[in-house]
């Protein structure tokens, strides 16, 4: 929809304030979704852990929890940035 958003505000002030939000959630969240929340998922479904002894466990556990919350982190506030200048940007068209 941000895209639509982008193409049916072409040549308006709020033009660049969509593209950026368009721009952010792509990067910020589809980007790296995709390229390394997803990649983590799978490497941990593929983990046997009931095969695993407990120092083995403890250290995937590290390796994935700290990357893939920092990650998520990103995604999130990505995604809330790039809500929030759409929202601001509904409201500038309005007035």
């Amino acid at each position: 929809m941000l895209v639509i958003a982008c193409i049916s505000r072409y040549n308006q002030n709020s033009f660049i304030f969509l593209i950026t939000a368009t721009l952010m959630y792509l990067l910020g969240v589809f980007l790296v979704t995709a390229f390394v929340n997803v990649p983590l998922n799978n490497k941990l479904e593929v983990f046997d852990i009931s095969s695993s002894t407990e120092i083995a466990t403890k250290q995937m556990r590290n390796i994935f929890e700290r990357r893939w919350n920092f990650w998520n982190n990103i995604r999130t506030v990505a995604s809330i940035l790039s809500l929030l200048i759409v929202i601001l940007t509904c409201i500038r068209e309005n007035k």
